[in-house]
């Protein structure tokens, strides 16, 4: 059965900050507890982000919120992120809640129990027999996951599917967290969200295949540490290099899977700078195709999960592929994994 992704929608909270705004929040925050994280505050310069947006305004991070304030944060903004793009990607594909066999909701920035999805459902007012599938802990891999499973389902259910990708990123700042990935973090990470519907027919991009590549002995590379104060942010600067190495095979796996030859057009999460010139390495993707990536990253910073799904949104409608074209869409999280998922257009 062909499945295609018939709806895009997007979503960012309200509280713009600027990168001079996050600077000097680091230095007052940060720099002032270890003076020696100055010289590399010019990360803030080389990251690429110009602005993002968070769930609080920056009052709330500056009084320094318990990890029980910022996870009742998340309950307060997370859904209604998560539903506001759901439903322009409802609009989008032209589908009625009630028509949703099932939603798959990604979010590794927040706890809940009800997860997220119940949320969604309801908020929509999606069918009580919907069926539900929470992503936790995939990261920045989160939305191509989620887009890859709701392809699955779309196919196995002869139905829409719902595909959802929202992330927090700011809450998980830590004030006592002094270390070189924190301060990188608050140069990089923003809040979003993301939703694609998945439909059989080819009423747009055909989801050829998809496949993950879980690369060994990588699991301390990127993740979070469970603190007292809540989840720490863990990356290591080797993960340009693993990209170097893991993401060309990734995407040949992908091929393989996907019964195409090449791919000629590619939507890449833009993990940083660094990540993308890795791929530029690499795959060698049209230049229209990294723009559309830096582009993302410079307004909306690194939303994790959702990033990807923006990146192709944007792609789609500032640089839509001819009819044909085999695209691949990527992004690298915790584990280490590359999930990829293949469109032809």
């Amino acid at each position: 059965m062909t499945v295609a992704v018939c709806g895009f929608g997007t979503a960012l909270p309200p509280h713009e900050l600027r990168a001079d705004e996050a600077r000097a929040f680091v230095e007052r925050r940060l720099v002032a507890r270890r003076p020696e994280l100055a010289r590399m505050l010019g990360v803030f310069d080389r990251a690429g982000v110009e602005t993002r947006r968070l769930c609080a305004p920056l009052d709330f991070f500056t009084a320094d919120p318990s990890f029980a304030a910022k996870q009742a944060e998340f309950a307060r903004t997370a859904p209604a992120l998560a539903t506001a793009a759901a439903e322009r990607a409802l609009a989008d594909a032209g589908h009625r809640p009630r028509d949703v066999a099932a939603v798959v909701v990604a979010c590794s920035t927040g706890v809940a129990a009800p997860n997220l999805d119940r949320d969604v459902a309801v908020r929509l007012e999606l069918t009580r027999d919907v069926r539900r599938a929470p992503l936790w802990g995939l990261g920045c891999a989160g939305g191509v996951a989620a887009l890859a499973l709701a392809a699955d389902l779309a196919r196995a259910r002869c139905a829409p599917i719902l595909a959802v990708a929202v992330e927090t990123c700011s809450l998980a700042f830590l004030p006592s967290d002094t270390s070189r990935a924190n301060l990188i973090a608050c140069a990089l990470f923003g809040d979003g969200a993301a939703a694609v519907v998945l439909a059989p027919g080819n009423t747009g991009p055909v989801v050829r295949g998809a496949a993950t590549t879980l690369v060994p002995d990588t699991a301390d590379a990127m993740g979070w540490d469970v603190v007292d104060e809540g989840l720490k942010v863990r990356f290591a600067p080797t993960l340009p290099g693993l990209v170097r190495r893991h993401v060309g095979g990734a995407l040949d796996r992908l091929a393989t899977e996907a019964a195409v030859r090449r791919f000629d057009r590619f939507a890449l999460h833009p993990g940083g700078p660094k990540i993308l010139a890795a791929y530029d390495e690499v795959l060698a993707p049209p230049e229209q195709d990294l723009a559309a990536s830096r582009e993302i990253l410079r307004t909306c910073g690194n939303m994790s999960s959702p990033t990807a799904l923006f990146v192709l949104d944007r792609i789609r409608r500032t640089h839509p592929p001819a009819p044909g074209t085999q695209m691949a869409v990527a992004a690298l999280g915790p584990g280490l994994a590359i999930e990829s998922v293949a469109l032809q257009w």
